[in-house]
């Protein structure tokens, strides 16, 4: 595979950005965030992406360390998906989602790809990015769209890891968070 440079940066719109989540549980946590990437008519299907979140939530938490939750579904979603984006939202509370490291989770992305492989390649990307605590910091404290797609490009803009990594090592990111609920 090449290495080719990636980015979340231009797959974020301000209609899928809410630094002020209202949900206190994990299921209204997930519903605010489908709702707010469908305000942008990402979804062809709503309910049916909504269940393929749970499902996935149900068979483990998607909510890792340092405050942080992957919203995805674990299949494939051919048809779901009008326009590939990426969600964030933000709880200033916390809300407790089950995650790997049994404390609150603040910052939540919700990933909304018509291909299952780029999915993927995000995912671990994003688990990358977010293991820099002061990143995460920066966005919990963010107020409004436009300082949260500030942190987010100086962060990419930053960062030496943005090209996709090598195949053998695409979980790698990913699969480190989970190992520890077994």
């Amino acid at each position: 595979m090449r290495n080719r440079s990636l980015k979340i940066y231009p797959l974020i719109s301000e209609k899928s950005i809410n630094p002020n989540l209202y949900s206190t549980t994990k299921e209204e946590a997930i519903k605010e965030i489908i709702e707010l990437v469908n305000s942008d008519q990402v979804l062809t299907d709503k309910s049916k992406f909504l269940n393929l979140i749970i499902e996935r939530e149900n068979l483990c938490s998607t909510g890792l360390e340092n405050g942080v939750a992957f919203l995805h579904p674990r299949v494939a979603v051919e048809g779901l998906v009008n326009k590939t984006t990426i969600g964030i939202g933000i709880s200033r509370k916390g809300i407790d989602f089950n995650s790997a490291d049994e404390e609150l989770t603040y910052v939540f992305f919700i990933l909304c790809f018509k291909e299952y492989e780029n999915h993927l390649q995000y995912l671990s990307y994003l688990s990358r990015l977010c293991k820099d605590i002061e990143f995460i910091n920066n966005l919990k404290s963010a107020d409004n769209f436009k300082e949260i797609i500030k942190i987010i490009d100086e962060k990419e803009k930053s960062d030496k890891s943005a090209g996709i990594p090598p195949h053998k090592t695409l979980y790698d990111g990913i699969m480190s968070f989970y190992q520890n609920k077994k």
